[in-house]
């Protein structure tokens, strides 16, 4: 893991990011103490990130397939 201060990070942002993406986690520093790690998101496929084991249907009538359809993001949702 790589640790770079604040001022770092302002001067080198892109290069920062560019690490982050490449898989590696930067720790961020203010007069040398932790402040922030930044990681790269995990694409799990699904849009916006949901987890369908803590998605709520209202009772709408929706069948299992119809969820997960929505959850898919291959059907918009009426």
């Amino acid at each position: 893991m790589t640790t770079v201060s604040v001022h770092q990070l302002k001067d080198s942002l892109s290069q920062v990011l560019a690490s982050v993406v490449a898989g590696e986690s930067v720790e961020v520093t203010r007069y040398g103490k932790p402040i922030a790690l930044i990681t790269a998101v995990a694409n799990s496929g699904r849009p916006f990130n949901v987890d369908p084991d803590s998605v709520r249907c209202d009772d709408r009538g929706l069948s299992e397939a119809e969820l997960d359809e929505m959850l898919n993001g291959s059907v918009q949702p009426k």
